[in-house]
């Protein structure tokens, strides 16, 4: 068969780094006290009835978070990497399921976007640094809120990311910063 085309755009590029099985296996041996030991499933997807903010090109996923040993995922979500316009960042729009999708056999092939809710305040911006390299956070102002800790109090999420494509045939880095900082206090919960 003819070899695949050559990603033309910063979206492509990025789409394509993000498809696929991704662990800190070895950060959680390295630190288990500060690391539990998770994969994250990135599957692209077909999606329908995208929200007409998503830019095009926009490449949809879906995205579930699995601990060590644990028989389902503990989060799924959907993302779409799109390019709202040419002199803007890459973004990286997350939606929630209304309800915890039940685990299948194998992951959907086609999603509908209309039966999804969006994460407001949660897209993660990334700009291409270098030929192959993507870095960005999410986007300020304190918007992206998640209920954590015990006991359950409002955090804030910060997030810095960086994807690299290690070189043709050698795999994906992906690195991601996270803190939950309690609302109001500023007190770091994760």
């Amino acid at each position: 068969s003819p070899p695949s085309p050559a990603p033309t755009s910063a979206a492509l590029r990025l789409a394509g780094a993000l498809g696929g099985r991704f662990s800190n296996a070895a950060q959680s041996a390295a630190d288990p006290k500060a690391f539990l030991p998770v994969t994250l499933l990135n599957t692209p997807l077909a999606a329908q009835n995208l929200p007409a903010s998503i830019g095009k090109p926009s490449f949809a996923f879906l995205s579930s978070s699995t601990l060590a040993g644990a028989p389902a995922p503990y989060k799924t979500s959907a993302f779409v990497v799109h390019h709202p316009s040419p002199m803007s960042p890459l973004t990286l729009t997350t939606f929630k399921f209304p309800s915890p999708p039940t685990p299948q056999s194998a992951p959907p092939t086609r999603l509908d976007f209309s039966v999804l809710l969006p994460s407001p305040g949660c897209d993660i911006h990334l700009l291409e640094t270098a030929p192959g390299v993507f870095e960005g956070g999410l986007e300020p102002g304190g918007k992206c809120r998640f209920v954590k800790g015990e006991p359950a109090v409002e955090c804030v999420l910060e997030s810095a990311v960086r994807v690299e494509v290690e070189g043709e045939g050698e795999g994906v880095r992906y690195e991601s910063e996270d803190r939950f900082l309690e609302v109001g206090t500023g007190r770091q919960v994760w």
